[in-house]
């Protein structure tokens, strides 16, 4: 009969039982690990479900901050609207059916500040009349281009003072500016813009050329329409607070 070693065997198993129980423990602090990470995960879940639920709060308000500067902006723009901001100096031109401008006229229109160089041998838009002996006055404005066009109240003219022809002068028409008007005396003739010159005492009494008020406007003071899209409202929804219990701290049993 063969003789067994029963040390060596029981050391093997001895050594077997050791690497089981090095496991276990292995194990066992793994989940211990796991544990800890679940519960700080939960915690930080907690402290992200708060931080989201507070930027949906601040980007309502600042949406609605941004709703009111808009509105701010464009009631300034509108409230500001369109100006004359230095005077083009209107004169008779060398040729005296005509008329010229002979400073760098600066205009505000839109909320669009350009200039407009001296312009001389300017003409009428149409024949405006006057009746004799009787006054009419010329609207003369500038448009977003830089084009000067006239403008009566009705052809022809026939008010009795200058004062009365000045009372309906016409407003200008819609993105242009008043760079000015014209006074007409006619003589003991009717008038003809274009064809009658301007020269006191010759086809006429006497013409008048005033400039239109000047409005000092700084630029940052007349801001274009505001038309960029504010913020939008936030659509999603922020995390829920999580509902799973945290998996319990394993005891280890001899």
């Amino acid at each position: 009969m063969a003789t067994v070693d029963i040390s060596a065997k029981a050391l093997r198993i001895a050594r077997k039982s050791a690497i089981r129980t090095n496991d276990l423990d292995d194990l066992f602090n793994i989940l211990i690990e796991l544990v800890v990470i679940v519960t700080e995960f939960k915690a930080d879940h907690a402290i992200s479900v708060t931080l989201q639920d507070e930027l949906v709060a601040d980007h309502a308000t600042f949406k609605t901050v941004v709703d009111d500067l808009k509105t701010m902006a464009n009631l300034l723009q509108a409230q500001v609207g369109d100006a004359l901001q230095v005077k083009g100096t209107i004169l008779i031109s060398g040729t005296a059916e005509e008329f010229k401008t002979t400073t760098i006229a600066r205009v505000l229109i839109g909320g669009v500040s350009t200039t407009k160089a001296t312009t001389d041998n300017l003409t009428f838009t149409a024949a405006h009349a006057v009746s004799l002996d009787k006054f009419g006055t010329i609207l003369i404005q500038i448009n977003t281009g830089g084009t000067i066009s006239t403008k009566v109240a009705k052809t022809p003219q026939d008010y009795a003072t200058a004062a009365l022809a000045l009372d309906v002068l016409p407003a200008p028409d819609a993105d242009n500016v008043a760079l000015g008007y014209i006074t007409i005396q006619a003589d003991g003739t009717e008038w003809l813009a274009n064809t009658d010159d301007m020269t006191d005492a010759s086809d006429l009494d006497a013409a008048t050329f005033v400039d239109a008020g000047v409005v000092v406007v700084p630029s940052r003071l007349a801001p274009t329409a505001v038309s960029s899209s504010s913020p939008g409202t936030l659509g999603a929804v922020a995390q829920g607070t999580l509902t799973a219990e945290t998996p319990d701290t394993p005891n280890l049993v001899n």
